[in-house]
């Protein structure tokens, strides 16, 4: 099944030069989320910052930082932040992102406690399309995630 994607922008808070704009507002998981995964759509987080330093042009890299809280305990629930799919097509070429080889992260979040997940960088975990994929394992027990977005831009011309 498809992944759903119930966040919204207030689930997401985007760090600016002196802080974060606001708090996020915790999303719940649910059920369905556990059976189908959970898709965090590109336009909730990327494109935060309207360009890099010095006029440069291109990917703006990310980092994503997941607060979890756990308030009822379920048995051995983990968020697994899903790898974005390596790319080989291009003959000695290095992949865009060589750190989607390192392989999927597993999170236990299965006590009751708040979890601070990050920093992940975009690089890693992007998916083709932009989005960041999460899917779960166990059992559910009341568990609510928000996301801390935090923008980066190259310190100059060459990064």
């Amino acid at each position: 099944m498809a992944p759903t994607t119930p966040l919204v922008a207030a689930n997401v808070a985007t760090s600016t030069v002196n802080g974060m704009a606001s708090a996020p507002t915790d999303y719940t998981i649910v059920a369905g989320d556990v059976t189908n995964g959970l898709s965090i759509p590109a336009s909730l987080f990327s494109g935060a910052n309207s360009g890099l330093n010095y006029g440069a042009t291109g990917f703006v890299l990310e980092r994503l930082d997941f607060l979890v809280k756990t308030t009822t305990a379920g048995t051995a629930f983990s968020i697994v932040v899903k790898t974005t799919q390596p790319q080989t097509d291009v003959a000695n070429e290095a992949p865009p992102f060589p750190l989607a080889n390192a392989g999927d992260v597993t999170f236990n979040v299965n006590t009751i406690g708040v979890y601070y997940i990050g920093p992940l960088a975009s690089g890693r975990f992007l998916q083709p399309d932009g989005s960041i994929l999460l899917n779960f394992t166990g059992t559910l027990g009341v568990t609510t995630i928000a996301i801390l977005n935090n923008t980066y831009a190259a310190a100059g011309p060459r990064g």
